[in-house]
């Protein structure tokens, strides 16, 4: 079943720190006129075939967001955009934020990460990334790189403009600088193969594996056994500027940070995303010049009436 290959795909993103943070990535699937894909707010791991899966009428997902681009950038599209999610949900799970471009992309299965690796990757120049995705895949995949850009409407309209024109029998890979990564095929088992080959190949290339999870003690994030280690508070991803606010971090030591969390669960997601950004901000050393978010793009996520909601949907989840 359709369904057994979205939960599949949930359970082995979901369980590895390097791809899925806090409550990111989503996945979905094309079964008729209707998406199924993971619910807002909920974790990827927690994905199973009876909880976590939010349908969504598809045709009317296609119509809205054929639409959606004539409504004026900012709030109005925005509200536009959540209209359009809340009114294409079938069942009682919300559907997620990124919904939009899962329906726009046309292989059955459409899967989002926030992969370090590919995240490191994408602060390469474009020769330099389409030389190794060239060197790793070959013409096995349609390549799309998307600048960084403001999660929902407007990542949902660049990915449907690029979905477009891009030739429908080939496996999708885009690369959303400063986001992560979303796979499209016709099946399960291939966004999975196609993911592990990618994981392996650049997670060696950017030397993940001397990056460890931090040892949580007394309150901080102990970095002590990295080298090199290297942070700052600079937003870098979406997540990051979601999930932490300013004051919620201080930096104790040249490894050490205290994060100011308000319960266990906001302490792990807080932890986690900071773990994201300190890797990616330390394996860049020697490699990939760091790059972070504008300025823009970090005040109009911070508004994001789609990721208040998603924080919403997480508390209830």
């Amino acid at each position: 079943m359709k369904l057994d290959g979205l939960v599949r795909i949930c359970q082995e993103f979901g369980k590895d720190m390097l791809l899925v943070q806090a409550g990111g990535g989503n996945v979905s699937v094309k079964t008729r006129d209707r998406l199924a894909v993971k619910a807002s707010g909920i974790r990827l791991g927690k994905v199973s075939a009876r909880r976590g899966i939010a349908r969504a009428d598809q045709k009317k997902l296609l119509a809205g967001m054929a639409v959606l681009g004539k409504v004026p950038a900012g709030t109005p599209r925005e509200l536009a955009y959540v209209k359009l999610l809340g009114d294409a949900g079938t069942g009682k799970w919300r559907v997620s934020m990124e919904a939009g471009f899962h329906a726009a992309i046309p292989h059955t299965y459409v899967a989002h990460h926030h992969s370090l690796a590919g995240i490191l990757l994408g602060m390469e120049s474009d020769a330099v990334l389409k030389r190794l995705i060239k060197k790793e895949f070959g013409s096995a995949v349609s390549l799309a790189l998307l600048p960084a850009a403001v999660p929902g409407a407007n990542l949902s309209l660049d990915l449907r403009r690029i979905a477009m024109r891009l030739p429908r029998k080939k496996p999708l890979l885009a690369i959303l600088r400063n986001h992560g990564l979303v796979w499209a095929a016709d099946s399960s088992g291939k966004v999975l193969a196609l993911s592990r080959k990618f994981e392996r190949a650049f997670r060696r290339r950017y030397g993940i594996e001397a990056f460890p999870y931090p040892v949580v003690r007394k309150g901080e994030l102990r970095f002590d056994a990295w080298a090199p280690c290297k942070f700052d508070f600079k937003s870098m991803f979406p997540d990051f500027t979601v999930y932490l606010k300013p004051g919620d971090l201080k930096r104790v030591s040249s490894t050490r940070v205290r994060i100011r969390s308000k319960n266990e669960s906001d302490r792990s997601n807080k932890e986690e995303v900071f773990f994201a950004h300190a890797l990616v901000s330390s394996a860049a050393i020697g490699n990939v010049r760091v790059k972070y978010l504008s300025k823009s793009i970090t005040a109009s996520i911070r508004k994001l009436e789609t990721e208040r909601l998603r924080l919403k949907q997480a508390a209830k989840a």
